[in-house]
């Protein structure tokens, strides 16, 4: 499967990551926002088909763990969309 063709689409300026949040939504859940470990942050990408530049090769597998240690990353659960919102505007100033 391919990314779509906005995914795929190169910006004309490219912005840092200021952290990865993984969001799920659970109806009536309460909010919880967890840190997560570079492994757990890993196996999430995996996960999701996250489409990656191809051909892998261990200098760009280096470089995307390098990345993934330095970038922080969350585990968001929520029922309430509001509520959501609010704890994702504290990660960032």
């Amino acid at each position: 499967m391919s990314p779509p063709e906005f995914a795929r689409r190169r910006p004309e300026r490219a912005y840092p990551v200021a952290a990865l949040v993984f969001p799920r939504y659970q109806p009536q859940a309460e909010l919880e926002l967890q840190p997560l470990d570079p492994v757990a942050v890993l196996t999430r990408l995996i996960e999701s088909n996250t489409w990656l530049d191809r051909p892998l090769n261990p200098a760009k597998i280096g470089e995307l763990c390098a990345w993934i240690d330095t970038t922080p990353a969350y585990a968001l659960r929520y029922g309430n969309l509001a509520a959501a919102l609010e704890a994702l505007a504290t990660l960032w100033p």
